[in-house]
């Protein structure tokens, strides 16, 4: 809150909440959802040892049944899933910062 910019925003009679909102937040914005998505992911790899701790049915459990039962079509269809779910969550987290932070953005330009 004692950046520049934030000091200008003031100075230029914007209200605390649309300073606080526009520059502020939007500014802080990107490492909490990059964070956030690294969070996320890693909260799906700690499933299998909730599961097996709790005894809960669910994906990390199945994994592993499948991994000591040699299903090989069951781990590789989990793999591709959990994959999958990485990928999106990713892919969430790169639009979600493009969309937050306009320095991120490139113009592409005819014949470049």
């Amino acid at each position: 809150m004692q950046q520049d910019f934030i000091t200008f925003a003031r100075i230029r009679g914007l209200s605390p909440a649309r300073v606080l909102v526009r520059y502020a937040l939007r500014n802080s914005a990107l490492p909490v959802v990059t964070s956030a998505g690294l969070l996320l992911i890693a909260t799906l790899s700690a499933g299998l040892f909730v599961e097996q701790v709790f005894s809960l049915p669910g994906i990390g459990t199945l994994l592993l049944q499948a991994v000591i039962n040699k299903d090989i079509p069951v781990v590789q269809g989990l793999a591709i899933l959990m994959g999958a779910v990485v990928a999106v969550v990713n892919l969430a987290v790169d639009l979600l910062g493009l969309a937050l932070d306009p320095r991120t953005r490139t113009i592409s330009k005819a014949g470049a």
